[in-house]
């Protein structure tokens, strides 16, 4: 974790999430989002391995410090066909709550997870390579500006890819 009082200069703090609660994490992104009933206004969505790269979650209430970890995965790669899913985002579209993220096959997929993170209803993929992304689309985040919604992401072999955006028409 690392604070910032002008956007520009961050100091490191304390660690929040460690790989003795779930191994290998990573990719981790936190968002503002209340899980009912867990007095938190924070969650926070990574990818943690075990039996493969999954997706897990964690809920605060000040995004700050008192995490708590679900040690069930949020999302599973089984049902998508990859064994290792990574690079998870929160979306919220029509009163609901989504992950997208990539596949180690080089696709971008989505699953409804619901408010609650109750639910694992796999969409499939929404955002394939093209010629010039070698093979890889990863890591997506999604912005609106002026009510036109935008998707930033990686495009290239991993280590050696270039940032993309991508405008909903």
């Amino acid at each position: 974790m690392a604070r910032s009082t002008d956007g520009v200069n961050f100091s490191d703090e304390t660690p929040i999430l460690r790989t003795r609660l779930v191994p290998g994490t990573s990719y981790a992104r936190v968002f503002e989002h209340a899980l009912p009933g867990r007095g938190n206004k924070y969650v926070m969505v990574f990818m943690g391995v075990r039996n493969g790269r999954r997706l897990f979650y964690g809920w605060s209430p000040n995004g700050w410090d008192s995490w708590q970890f679900s040690p069930t995965p949020l999302v599973n790669p089984e049902p998508d066909g990859p064994t290792d899913i990574s690079g998870p985002t929160l979306v919220k579209r029509n009163g609901t709550a989504y992950v997208a993220y990539h596949g180690n096959d080089g696709r971008m997929r989505i699953t409804k997870v619901g408010n609650a993170f109750q639910q694992e209803v796999h969409l499939g993929v929404f955002h394939s390579p093209i010629a010039s992304d070698n093979g890889r689309v990863a890591a997506p985040a999604f912005g609106n500006q002026d009510g036109v919604d935008y998707m930033f992401h990686e495009a290239g072999q991993r280590l050696h890819a270039r940032i993309c955006i991508a405008r909903a028409v």
